[in-house]
C-alpha cells in the first residue's frame, strides 16, 4: 500500500510497454498512413467524412512541418483540427487491445510497470482506497485505468460496479482529454476498451480529445491537477519528454511546499538532462539513469512506499 502522497505524471513512454506508439513513433505512422489512399488510415479518414484532398492537404502540411508531435502540429495550425484529432483517434485505438495485458509469452518472465505499480498498491479489498496516490496523465489512451479496473476486479472477484467504484478511489486526470469515457465509469455510455473503429467512435474521441489552443490549459482538469500537486510529497515523471509547455502548465513554480521530484530519463544524454533540469524550479528534479526504464526506475529509486 503507498502511504506517501504521491502524483505520478505520464508521457508517452508509459504506455510503450501495452503497444502504444511514442510521439515521434506516431509522426511517422500518420504520415505514412496518408502517403496511399489504399493504406487503412487514409480509408477510414474518409469513412469518417473527409474528402481526399482534405486529407492530402493536411498530411502534406504535416509531413513538411518538422514539428516532432501531431498536438504541436495541431496548436499552430487550428484548421486541421477535426481532421488531425481523427487522425490520432483513428491510429490509437487499434491498441487499445486488452490481450496486452495478459502475461503470456513473455521474453525473460519480466513483468511491467503497471503490474509493479499494482503490487505496491495491493491490501485488502476494504483498505486499497486508502492508496496516497493520483495520476497526472498526458496521453489520450486508457490502457492505465483499464489495466487497474481488471487487476482490481480479477484480484478480488469483484462485480463490474465494486472495481469501477475502487478506481474511482484513485484520481486519474486526462490533462489534454482521452479516446472517449470508459463504460463502467461513465454510467454504461462510454466507449470500451476495444479496436473497433466507425464514424460515430471517431466523433466521440474528437469531442473528447483537447488542444491547448482550444482552452484545455484553463480547463478543470489542469485546475484539479494543480490541487493534486500541491498536496503530495513525491512528484514522479514517468515516460515524459519533458516538453517545455508541458512543465510549465503544471505550474510547479506555485506550490506552496517543495515534494521531491523525481523522473525518467531513458535513453537521454547528459546534455539533455542538464536542460531539463533548468525547467524546474530551483532545478529541483532528480533524473534517473538513461539506461533504465520506467520499471528500472521505480525499483531502483523506491518510489511507491
Amino acid at each position: 500500500m503507498i502511504t506517501n502522497p504521491t502524483v505520478l505524471v505520464l508521457g508517452a513512454g508509459s504506455s510503450a510497454d501495452y503497444g502504444f506508439p511514442l510521439g515521434y513513433a506516431l509522426v511517422v505512422q500518420i504520415c505514412d498512413g496518408l502517403s496511399n489512399p489504399g493504406n487503412d488510415l487514409h480509408k477510414q479518414l474518409v469513412g469518417c467524412g473527409f474528402t481526399s484532398d482534405e486529407i492530402e492537404g493536411f498530411r502534406r502540411a504535416f509531413e513538411l512541418s518538422a514539428q516532432l508531435s501531431i498536438d504541436t502540429f495541431l496548436e499552430r495550425r487550428p484548421e486541421f483540427l477535426e481532421i488531425g484529432k481523427a487522425t490520432i483517434a483513428c491510429c490509437l485505438i487499434p491498441h487499445e487491445d486488452e490481450t496486452r495485458f495478459y502475461r503470456r509469452d513473455r521474453r525473460g518472465g519480466s513483468y511491467r510497470w503497471y503490474e509493479y505499480l499494482f503490487s505496491r498498491m495491493t491490501a485488502t479489498k476494504e483498505d486499497f482506497s486508502g492508496n496516497q496516490l493520483s495520476i497526472l496523465t498526458f496521453n489520450y489512451d486508457r490502457s492505465f485505468e483499464h489495466f487497474l479496473y481488471l487487476a482490481l476486479k480479477n484480484s478480488y472477484g469483484l462485480a463490474d460496479d465494486e472495481a469501477a467504484k475502487l478506481l474511482q478511489s484513485i484520481p486519474i486526470v486526462h490533462l489534454y482529454g482521452k479516446l472517449g469515457e470508459l463504460p463502467y465509469l461513465s454510467s454504461g455510455s462510454g466507449r470500451h476498451y476495444r479496436q473497433q473503429i466507425s464514424r460515430e467512435i471517431i466523433q466521440l474521441c474528437i469531442k473528447a480529445i483537447k488542444i491547448v489552443h482550444e482552452g484545455a490549459e484553463n480547463a478543470e482538469e489542469f485546475k484539479t491537477a494543480c490541487e493534486l500537486l500541491g498536496k503530495v510529497k513525491t512528484i514522479c515523471f514517468l515516460g515524459f519528454g519533458y516538453h517545455p509547455d508541458n512543465v510549465r502548465r503544471l505550474r510547479l513554480n506555485e506550490l506552496n511546499q517543495s515534494p521531491q521530484i523525481i523522473g525518467t530519463a531513458y535513453e537521454l544524454t547528459q546534455a539533455e538532462i542538464s536542460g531539463i533540469t533548468q525547467l524546474f524550479p530551483g532545478g529541483n528534479i532528480s533524473c534517473g539513469d538513461p539506461k533504465f526504464t520506467i520499471l528500472d526506475f521505480l525499483r531502483q529509486w523506491t518510489v511507491l512506499r
